[in-house]
């Protein structure tokens, strides 16, 4: 838990989970009513890790949680496949685009002399 930041993991086996899960949801809600902390359910997503399809969804406050593909977590981008790929396919665009920037620079620099 960060100032900010909670996050809550469990692991689906049966119908009862998702339930238990949901019931989880609604003890953070109430925890947060009671400390007047407001939860912003807008910046709040699920994301399903492996090949479990569901359409089951989850409530935060009246409102439905967003469920996602992929999601950042301290900085690193990851897929429901617990694939790194559109992490590390960002991380190569900026450093191709800071490459690009110093040889530009560097290629001015050349020009003037």
């Amino acid at each position: 838990m960060y100032a900010d930041d909670v996050k809550l993991y469990t692991t689906i086996e049966c119908e009862n989970d998702y339930h238990l899960l949901q019931a989880k949801l609604y003890d953070v809600q109430r925890w947060s009513d009671l400390w007047q902390l407001n939860i912003s359910y807008k910046k709040c997503n699920i994301i399903i890790l492996g090949n479990v399809k569901s359409s089951v969804d989850f409530m935060l406050n009246g409102n439905v949680i967003q469920k996602v593909e992929s999601l950042r977590d301290l900085g690193v981008i990851v897929n429901c496949n617990l694939k790194f790929t559109s992490h590390i396919n960002k991380i190569v665009c900026r450093a191709h685009a800071r490459s690009n920037l110093i040889h530009n620079v560097l290629f001015l620099v050349t020009l003037t002399h």
